[in-house]
């Protein structure tokens, strides 16, 4: 077995040229101000959507995926599903920018499910980003067929939406997929699609610079190497008019293939150079891909079979890093290959046995999946056909009363009357009951809450003004004795017993502050949260802090509520989350209060802590606040995510 085909290609959705410089950052800052300046919840949703892209573009995959947090709950509280299936979308394609294939097809998935009832040219749209995502996802895990069943079934949805250049990056994806499950004859013809698509009016220079430069690796793939030749000409002369970008790095690789194929060993090896650099330059995984796929061609064109794999075991464990099965499988047959070609026949041995097991593991997947498909096949076939029976027996049962009608029908009429009437009453009188209860409710909790507030300050007014004075009076009176002329054993017990009690003052203080804090009663709110956050930091916990608009006023009495709330939660990750790490935000958006807590620890499911009574008296304290709280995890089986919102005006 011999993996002599050219370099294979990453799958891609949307064709975008996606640097880093000052200008996208200044552009990201822009849309942050922006946001904290607007007022209206369908705005702000436009603006973080567009944040988060340009995140993604300056490689900021964190501050893309906090950014997303934020805009889930927003596009949730809209109840648009445009808005909530394109915020999906957006999960999805941050997901796709690491090669989540699990995340991509989770977030993917809810956008379809949402969208399904939704009608007009925006909703196809999205149907259509949400469906190439998928195609991500399934490219990702290995699953091409899959994946290119999927692209071609989306292009009568996108021809649909009249947008030309989505269906090219469309076409051009096809061709690709084609390519990296080496079906040439269809790579070639979609491909040819691609080029008379890009060609025309008004196309891209990026969408060009992908299609010319997918047809040199479908003509070197053919041995078509005076095409490959030309296309890759075609290719910098868009590259030169469109300037800096990482495409130049793409360039470079497929310009080393070329080299390898006619066997100028020199160029081969300088473009192949050229990659490498741009790849450390811009470090999106797709170019540092392509880069050692080009290194690895023309190490073996050269025949340099232990650089070729060493070239080839970077590619395994970068795609074993991010779940990349196409590329597993490949590489693994590469390195088995050299490593033949090296007399190194354990190595050709072990990575040939990973090679088969992660070929059939995909395999069964697949088996798997398709049986799943056959069987949602069968269950709808056997509803479809249990609604023709239940139709015809319909039919059967109106001609029996269709005599009998008209001289039922004022029966009929005034009964579904009085049913009518019945019922409203019945729903008017449980809604005015079910009302009156959670009225009562509310005022028993708020009672509850100011009742505990008012005594917790009473005890701390106690303790500080009368237990902790009386003890210190009695401190001072055990050290002058210790200081008077008495037997050295009573001097000694008397030293010690004044150094205890000096504890127990400390430990007595302590007690009053954190039952009415003074800080929050000094200070406000932004600091005694600060002052949580040392606390947080002191048990060796590190503390990622952002603060928004809290200088505006809020009632005394709802920064209490919030104060606890923090400081639950907190507790929660001292005592239970073995977290290193915690990120903390607080925003003050115009009657709303909005909290977020992640750590990094083992998660609330494996701490067992999510229905104890601190999360409950959490819970009763946002609920108080006419609030709602999230709580999730960061990533599957890690860490714990929790976002809250509560209304302060």
């Amino acid at each position: 077995m011999k993996f002599k085909t050219g370099l294979l290609v990453v799958l891609y959705v949307v064709v975008c040229n996606s640097f880093a410089n000052a200008q996208q950052q200044h552009v990201a800052d822009s849309l942050v101000s922006m946001f904290n300046m607007e007022k209206t919840d369908t705005a702000k949703l436009t603006i973080l959507t567009r944040l988060i892209k340009e995140y993604i573009k300056t490689g900021q995959i964190d501050e893309a995926k906090r950014t997303l947090h934020i805009l889930l709950p927003l596009a949730n509280k809209s109840g648009d599903s445009i808005y909530l299936g394109s915020a999906y979308n957006t999960g999805s394609y941050v997901y796709a920018s690491e090669a989540n294939a699990d995340s991509i097809q989770y977030y993917a998935g809810k956008a379809l499910s949402v969208l399904q009832n939704a009608r007009g040219i925006r909703a196809i749209k999205l149907k259509v980003m949400a469906n190439n995502n998928l195609a991500v996802s399934f490219s990702t895990s290995g699953n091409m067929k899959k994946a290119i069943e999927v692209l071609i079934a989306n292009l009568s949805l996108i021809k649909a939406t009249g947008d030309d250049n989505l269906y090219q990056a469309t076409i051009n994806n096809i061709s690709a997929s084609f390519t990296m499950t080496r079906d040439d004859v269809n790579a070639y013809k979609y491909m040819l699609q691609d080029i008379e698509l890009v060609e025309k009016p008004g196309m891209s220079l990026v969408a060009r610079v992908y299609a010319y430069t997918n047809a040199a690796l479908v003509c070197s793939n053919l041995k078509k190497f005076d095409d490959q030749k030309k296309y890759l000409d075609k290719a910098k002369e868009a590259l030169q008019d469109l300037g800096e970008s990482p495409l130049w790095g793409r360039y470079y690789a497929f310009e080393a293939t070329y080299y390898a194929n006619t066997q100028q060993y020199g160029e081969a090896m300088s473009g192949a150079q050229k990659a490498l650099d741009l790849s450390k330059e811009y470090p999106e995984r797709s170019n540092i891909y392509m880069a050692y796929e080009a290194i690895r061609t023309v190490q073996d064109s050269m025949k340099h079979y232990d650089k070729a794999r060493t070239a080839a075991q970077q590619l395994f464990e970068m795609s074993k890093e991010d779940h990349y099965t196409e590329m597993m499988i490949s590489a693994a047959g590469y390195i088995a290959d050299f490593s033949a070609d090296l007399g190194d026949y354990k190595t050709a041995f072990l990575y040939m046995k990973q090679y088969e097991q992660i070929k059939d593991s995909v395999q069964s997947q697949q088996n798997t999946q398709r049986i799943n498909e056959l069987e949602t096949h069968l269950r709808t076939s056997q509803k479809e056909e249990k609604i023709v029976r239940l139709e015809l027996e319909k039919k059967r049962t109106s001609l029996q009363i269709k005599n009998q009608r008209l001289t039922n029908i004022l029966l009929g009429a005034t009964c579904l009357l009085m049913f009518i009437v019945l019922t409203l009453f019945y729903f008017f009188y449980r809604n005015k009951k079910r009302t009156a209860a959670q009225r009562e409710k509310l005022k028993i909790t708020e009672m509850i809450l100011s009742t505990q507030e008012a005594e917790r300050e009473r005890i701390a007014r106690d303790l500080h003004d009368g237990l902790v004075g009386s003890l210190s009076g009695i401190k001072m009176n055990l050290a002058m004795i210790a200081y008077k002329q008495v037997d050295g054993d009573v001097k000694i017990a008397v030293t010690r017993s004044a150094s205890q009690l000096g504890d127990s003052i400390q430990e007595l203080r302590h007690i009053a502050h954190n039952m009415m804090p003074e800080m929050l009663l000094r200070l406000g709110l932004e600091a005694a949260l600060k002052d949580l956050c040392h606390l947080l930091e002191s048990a060796g916990i590190l503390v990622q802090r952002e603060f928004i608009n809290l200088e505006q006023t809020i009632a005394l009495d709802k920064q209490v509520v919030i104060y606890r709330i923090v400081q639950e939660l907190f507790g929660n990750i001292v005592r239970h989350a073995r977290a290193s790490t915690v990120f903390f935000q607080c925003a003050r958006q115009s009657n709303m209060f909005l909290i977020t807590v992640e750590d990094d620890g083992i998660g609330m499911n494996n701490a067992n802590n999510t229905t104890g009574i601190g999360m409950k008296s959490t819970e009763s304290r946002v609920h108080y606040l006419n609030g709602t709280i999230d709580i999730g995890p960061v990533k599957a089986g890690k860490g714990t995510s929790i976002n809250i919102q509560l209304y302060v005006a």
